[in-house]
């Protein structure tokens, strides 16, 4: 009994910390509170995209927003920084800065030259575009595709963890072994967003052309998905355990 409690506690622990992980992620960008303006899966600095074009050096105010807290896609002018969260993305001048959203939904694409393109006025728009030969960070159909998928998977994971954080307060052995299979079925959908999200992200960072100055950052947002995905994961067999070694009630 004792033994069984032990590892249903374990289990449970690491299904809390897991919990609150995903719960974090989705909120990344959705409001503009403290935490969720401080968490995202990925983040772009164009400060310095006027080196690469032709006719915008030295003039910020044609190429930049000169209101930073104006909506994403308005055509007034460039972020500074953008920030993308599961659910839609923000610019400014920084997390903690004035700066505009976008809408919100679920399965929000990914599609960082058309933000850029959106935002900037009709000439800056065409000298984005000149600047960045076709490749894989102008796909906008396939980056919004995988992105979209993976914020989907992405929310069912979540779903599932906190189902079966729940599923084990019930403390019942064959409870513990109906958590464990939510655990394998949260695990599996993290794992594959966090994939996605890597591989997406790793591939556009790598195919912006030299001489271009669009940085493209890895968000605390994608290390906090695969650290609740691994927590997830060890905690499938501490559930087991208990399910093996326990009562049926405690």
């Amino acid at each position: 009994m004792v033994l069984g409690f032990l590892f249903a506690g374990f289990g449970e622990l690491l299904l809390f910390a897991a919990t609150a992980l995903t719960i974090l992620v989705n909120m990344g960008q959705l409001t503009g509170n403290v935490v969720s303006r401080n968490i995202y899966i990925t983040s772009i600095d164009a400060r310095n995209i006027g080196t690469s074009l032709s006719n915008t050096t030295g003039s910020t105010t044609a190429l930049f927003a000169s209101d930073q807290s104006v909506a994403t896609g308005s055509g007034e002018g460039l972020k500074l920084q953008y920030y993308w969260g599961p659910y839609r993305q923000c610019g400014g001048e920084g997390v903690n800065f004035p700066r505009g959203c976008s809408d919100s939904y679920i399965g929000y694409r990914w599609e960082p030259l058309a933000t850029l393109e959106s935002d900037a006025s009709p000439t800056i728009s065409s000298e984005i575009a000149a600047a960045i030969p076709s490749g894989y960070v102008t796909d906008n159909d396939r980056l919004g595709l995988l992105s979209r998928v993976a914020n989907v998977i992405l929310l069912v994971g979540t779903i599932l963890t906190g189902l079966a954080f729940l599923t084990g307060f019930l403390a019942h052995r064959f409870c513990f072994a109906f958590a464990a299979l939510e655990c394998l079925g949260a695990a599996g959908c993290l794992a594959v967003a966090a994939a996605i999200w890597t591989a997406i992200l790793v591939k556009t960072r790598d195919a912006v052309p030299t001489g271009v100055e669009l940085v493209i950052h890895y968000g605390n947002g994608l290390w906090m998905t695969w650290a609740a995905f691994a927590a997830v994961a060890v905690a499938i067999v501490p559930l087991l355990l208990a399910c093996c070694v326990g009562r049926s009630k405690y």
